[in-house]
This record gives C-alpha cells, structure tokens and sequence, in this order.
C-alpha cells in the first residue's frame, strides 16, 4: 500500500516550526498536520525499508541497532560494555576521553542512544524498539515514544539528565 505525499505546505510548516514547539501540539494536531518528530526529516538515525510489523517495531538484535563502536571503544579501554547500565555509567565517566577520540567523537551521540536504548529493552519489561513513520527509531515502553536520540543530544550538548538517570527512572516507576 502506497502511503500518500505530503502536501507541501505541510512540509513548509514543519520545515518552519520548530521542534520544541511542534512537539508540544496534542497528538491528534500533530496527526492531522503530519508535522512534529514523527514526520518531517529523522533527526540523528533513520531506519529505512519494511519494519516487519504493522506497529512499527523492529528487533533489537537488528544490527543497526547496535553500538558496536561505542561497546569496542569500551572494550579496548577494560570498561563494562554490552548491553547493561555498567556499560551507561563508564562511558558517563569517560565522556571528555570520548568526545576527544577523533575515531569515536562524531558519532558519539548516536551510539550513546543505541546503547540507550539497548539498556533499556535488557533491563524493562516490554521495552522495544519501534520507527515512527519518518523512519526515526524510539523506545516504546507501554504507550510511552522514548526518543534515545533526542535524550542523547541534550545529554551530550545541552547538559542534560546521564542516561543512566533515565534508566534509573523507568525502572523505579515500572515496578
């Protein structure tokens, strides 16, 4: 089934507005426009082709979906690696080390929200990997879209709450 073309103005408004208030639209406004995170261009990663089910989940053994440079980084250094919140906490501790390596400081910030997201699908019931329509990968826990990436980018740039904070929350409030 071919998913109809976005009418151009609707393109125009999502080019326009910006993320932090598009995102705050209810959901039915976001739906109706085809604006917000969920259409629009993927911020950070993109997962293209057939997701495989009709709710838009994908395996988490995907190999896209691992931080394979980010866990050999850890790896090389005697650091927790794998798919564990150990693992969240070193490279939390070895951050400005990370950020300096010419091989890993470009894509720092993806690889942080795949371990993320990893982390999360090892250590909470039902966690998953799902792809909003744009082809933007997220975290469903229940009803909830955790977007890794974005959680990444104001960890990394903004100054915002560690992963392991997130981890740590939703494992207090799924109990």
């Amino acid at each position: 089934m071919k998913r109809p073309r976005r009418a151009a103005w609707a393109e125009m408004l999502d080019m326009m507005l910006p993320t932090a208030l598009s995102s705050r639209l209810p959901r039915f406004v976001q739906r109706l426009l085809r604006i917000g995170p969920r259409h629009g261009i993927a911020r950070g990663l993109a997962v293209y082709g057939r997701p495989g089910t009709r709710d838009g989940s994908i395996g988490a053994a995907t190999a896209l979906l691992q931080p394979r440079e980010l866990t050999q980084w850890l790896a090389d250094r005697n650091e927790p690696h794998g798919n564990t919140r150990d693992a969240l906490a070193a490279i939390e501790r070895r951050l400005d080390e990370a950020q300096a390596d010419e091989q890993l400081s470009h894509m720092l910030g993806s690889e942080i929200a795949l371990l993320l997201g990893q982390v999360l699908i090892a250590t909470i019931d039902g966690a998953r990997w799902a792809v909003w329509p744009n082809g933007h990968p997220v975290i469903r826990i229940s009803r909830t879209d955790l977007d890794v990436t974005e959680i990444s980018d104001a960890y990394l740039h903004q100054h915002g709450n560690p992963p392991t904070t997130i981890v740590d929350h939703y494992q207090t409030h799924r109990r």
